[in-house]
């Protein structure tokens, strides 16, 4: 058995709680230490600071404005092939991707795939 799946599997007692390992990616980790290290501060109006927080975070996923654009048909159906192999509407895939990008989260990554067009006359023989 790896380490990895010994540490997932891993559940115990702390101070009469349950707890369960899991992994952490390396973002996660990176604020875990930063925790640890002091260097983060209390707020004096923690209450006040988690309704902003939250007020954010909500405001961010309204969606209340509509827009139209024209794709190519090829670009179309790979991307409802895309939204179909991520169990999304493809119309969510696309404000994901949109939000992504102006927040700079997206990531690039090679194809797994390519979308070609057929030609007109060839046939697989």
């Amino acid at each position: 058995m790896t380490l990895q799946r010994l540490v997932s599997n891993f559940t115990g007692k702390f101070d009469g709680e349950r707890y369960k390992l899991t992994k952490v990616d390396r973002e996660e980790h990176e604020l875990s230490e930063s925790v640890e290290n002091g260097e983060w501060q209390s707020v004096e109006n923690l209450d006040e600071e988690i309704a902003k927080s939250k007020e954010y975070a909500q405001n961010t996923f309204i969606k209340n404005q509509r827009m139209n654009i024209r794709i190519s048909q090829k670009d179309l159906n790979a991307l409802k092939i895309r939204a179909a192999e991520e169990g999304l509407p493809y119309q969510t895939l696309v404000a994901s991707i949109i939000h992504k990008y102006l927040s700079n989260n997206l990531v690039e990554r090679k194809p797994v795939y390519e979308v070609h067009e057929a030609k007109p006359g060839l046939r697989k023989s």
